[in-house]
């Protein structure tokens, strides 16, 4: 096996036995979970275009009226009111559900217990493997999943000749229209309709109702031994010393607007032409060819804040012990887990492929948490939170297709629901582009925000890498078009211009007896106008050019409600207009009136007032909360400068998520994926991003080194890192010292 080292591997004394102890390969398209078993080796499969669904808006044909009469009641502060009928007549349609393909399964027939069964996950190479003694003969598994060759490559070594099957299976309307001695081809549907549901309390995922779009994976088998096809997709392998698998994996998905089903890719034939290139292949030179191009991102940065000698621990123990409070100093478990962050990106975020989802490209289950959609109130957009920082800048354009998409969906959605231009989305999107409102509470389903937030990355991309061209080409006419909506929803109110009525993501206050999402307007809501028209502004200066737009933007940025200081001194989350009200949970989750402070930078060392405001409203949170949400308070804290609270909070995160009755839990599982529970991504991404605020900051083209650094990192250094600016950062430091810090242009 590879050599373990305490930052960059994974690796388990015994077999996976669930989807959290599995470890995940991905080449951004195919998504694969390896279990390593010894009696049964299991490989759940992913292919991140398989959802639930067909194209549609959801869009019912009477939520303008609906929308301006909430807007009257709203202002005229009748709160509840406006939000009964927002959830009454302003509701759509829920999103799509991102679905798992099925599983590969490679049978070896009951045996007895392994010895010396150790199993792990090279991050540095993207290599799964596991070796042991089953029955006296030594065995090897080795997988990798190639972006180069676009397949999913097994190879099973013994020092005796062995036999078993392998099969490939699916949950949904399945058949193998084309089997073969060395090859199986499985071929099914998903389900058209992903859930049924008026109150969000039924669930229904239709997996044997209406078809949806088609599915194709195909196997070959390459064996020094004998291969035989048998029945229901299962190759026989007898005599065997040596066996390599190939699996590659395609749907019919063909863009937002064309039906799968009717209008789809030919995923079948796709599959047969990746597989016959991919055969045509030696393995090792395949192997050889998936780490050169997997190292060319995961080699860009090096992190070390120290290390103790605990490679040879496997990582769920190091966990344990970390957590426990046993004297274990562990200092490369924080260099291990941001590293995983760069590995998950690197393995489900490739140009051409989707952005990530809820989980990734990971997901076991026909019915999965949240439908593991696009959750863009903040979800999604944690997940590329710091890809640019670790240099990773090409593995965006996923999220830059997103962001189109959704501009081009949402057009309509902003014409007939608010009788605005530019683009709008909601709290929710998928596949297919979703962009209207969904069902439910109106703290989360009514937020129009998504569009405003998402522009944050575009800019931020811009400043990252000076490409003037993407600026153009790109980043600007999203980011123009999600201004005119804005600009045409703007209200006077105060004395000031507001976006009304408004909620703050997820959250909601008591007035009276009452509790109530919607308000006035809320600060996040205001946050997001105002960066968004800032960035427009700046945008229109890099290019040297005159647009009518941000001439609308120029008439109206002044007039825009300012951050608003509560009188116990914190950041005020709604506008009321001097009703009063108080929280009904002061510890929630989301940190949405704190948008100002992190991701965006309008309060800084330069507004000392509202960073004091800001340290208060964090104070009031507290720090209990779900992954995501402990991720986004390290962050916030790292930009107020304080490392020791922040790394409280990423040692929060990285509690055991297993209790020992095997109940999850928040904290991190064993295979290092973030619980919500069940599983949620963000917050691995949260993590890296609270890792990254402390040891770099930059604004324009100012870089600051080490503006939170820990107590407890007393020597380390990192290489690698991207500023603002179109510059690469190495630093390191010694006694809390820095003794290197270069800047460099890309």
């Amino acid at each position: 096996m590879r050599r373990f080292t305490e930052s960059d591997t994974l690796w388990y004394k015994t077999p996976a036995i669930r989807f959290e102890d599995a470890v995940p390969l991905g080449n951004g398209r195919i998504g694969a979970m390896v279990y390593c078993g010894t009696d049964v080796a299991v490989v759940g499969l992913n292919n991140d275009e398989m959802w639930s669904g067909l194209p549609g808006d959801g869009l019912n044909g009477k939520n303008k009226e609906a929308f301006f009469e909430a807007r009257r009641l709203a202002l005229g502060g009748h709160f509840r009111e406006a939000q009964d009928l927002i959830e009454r007549d302003f509701a759509a349609a829920d999103t799509a559900s991102y679905l798992p393909v099925g599983e590969m399964r490679i049978d070896f027939g009951d045996g007895g217990v392994p010895e010396d069964y150790r199993r792990a996950l090279s991050m540095k190479d993207s290599v799964a493997e596991a070796e042991y003694i089953r029955d006296g003969v030594r065995f090897s598994q080795e997988y990798f999943l190639s972006n180069p060759d676009k397949c999913l490559f097994c190879r099973i070594k013994t020092d005796s000749p062995v036999s078993f099957t392998v099969s490939l299976g699916s949950p949904y309307e399945h058949s193998y229209p084309a089997s073969e001695n060395s090859m199986i081809h499985m071929r099914g549907n998903a389900p058209a309709r992903s859930v049924i549901q008026t109150d969000r309390s039924s669930f229904d995922i239709g997996v044997h109702g209406d078809k949806g779009m088609f599915f194709s994976v195909r196997v070959c088998i390459k064996t020094d031994g004998k291969c035989a096809a048998g029945k229901d997709g299962t190759l026989s392998v007898s005599g065997s010393c040596c066996t390599e698998i190939r699996l590659v994996c395609e749907t019919s998905f063909n863009g937002i607007y064309k039906d799968p089903v009717k209008e789809g890719k030919d995923d079948s034939a796709i599959t047969a032409e990746t597989l016959r290139d991919a055969c045509s292949v030696k393995y090792d030179e395949a192997l050889e060819r998936h780490i050169r191009d997997h190292r060319s991102y995961y080699d860009r940065v090096t992190l070390s804040v120290g290390e103790d000698g605990r490679a040879d621990v496997p990582t769920d123990r190091r966990l344990e012990e970390f957590a426990g409070g046993e004297g274990c100093a562990d200092n490369g478990l924080y260099a291990l887990l941001f590293n995983f962050g760069r590995y998950l990106t690197i393995s489900a975020s490739r140009e051409g492929t989707l952005a990530m989802n809820l989980q990734g490209i990971w997901n076991s289950l026909v019915n999965p948490p949240w439908s593991s959609n696009f959750t863009v109130n903040i979800n999604t957009e944690m997940n590329y939170y710091s890809t640019l920082t670790v240099n990773l800048a090409e593995l965006t354009e996923p999220l830059d297709r997103l962001i189109t998409d959704i501009s081009d969906k949402g057009k309509k959605t902003a014409r007939e629901m608010y009788g605005a231009g530019g683009f709008v989305c909601h709290h929710n999107t998928d596949i297919w582009g979703h962009t209207a409102t969904t069902w439910g509470n109106a703290r989360w389903s009514f937020w129009p925000m998504a569009g405003g937030w998402l522009c944050h990355h575009l800019y931020d991309k811009y400043e990252y890498t000076l490409d003037k061209g993407y600026l153009r080409d790109t980043a600007f006419p999203l980011m123009r078009s999600a201004s005119e909506f804005y600009l045409d929803m703007l209200v006077e109110c105060d004395g000031y211009l507001i976006m009304a009525p408004s909620t703050s993501p997820e959250n909601d206050y008591v007035i009276g007896d009452t509790t109530c999402a919607v308000a006035k307007t809320t600060t996040m809501t205001m946050a997001i106008i105002r960066e968004l028209f800032s960035n427009c502004l700046s945008a229109e200066s890099e290019l040297g050019i005159s647009d009518p737009v941000c001439d609308r933007i120029r008439e109206v940025i002044g007039r825009l409600m300012p951050l608003r200081i509560a009188d116990d001194g914190r950041i005020e989350e709604w506008y009321t207009g001097g009703a009063e009200i108080r929280e009904r949970e002061p510890g929630h989750r989301h940190m949405s009136h704190l948008y100002s402070l992190y991701p965006a930078r309008e309060i800084t060392d330069k507004t000392p007032e509202y960073r004091e405001a800001a340290r208060k409203t964090l104070e009031g949170r507290g720090d209990a909360g779900p992954g995501w949400s402990i991720g986004w308070k390290a962050c916030l804290r790292a930009r107020l400068g304080d490392g020791d609270r922040a790394l409280k909070l990423l040692n929060m995160q990285l509690a055991p998520a297993v209790k020992p009755s095997g109940v999850t839990k928040d904290g991190t599982l064993p295979n290092l994926f973030s619980s919500y529970p069940p599983f949620q991504i963000d917050s691995n991404f949260g993590y890296m991003s609270a890792v990254c605020e402390m040891l770099l900051q930059s604004d324009g083209d100012k870089v600051v080194p080490l503006p939170a650094l820990p107590s407890a990192w007393k020597d380390g250094y990192v290489r690698g890192l991207r500023a603002r600016g179109g510059k690469i950062v190495d630093i390191a430091w010694k006694d809390h010292k820095i003794t290197e810090f270069s800047v460099r242009d890309i």
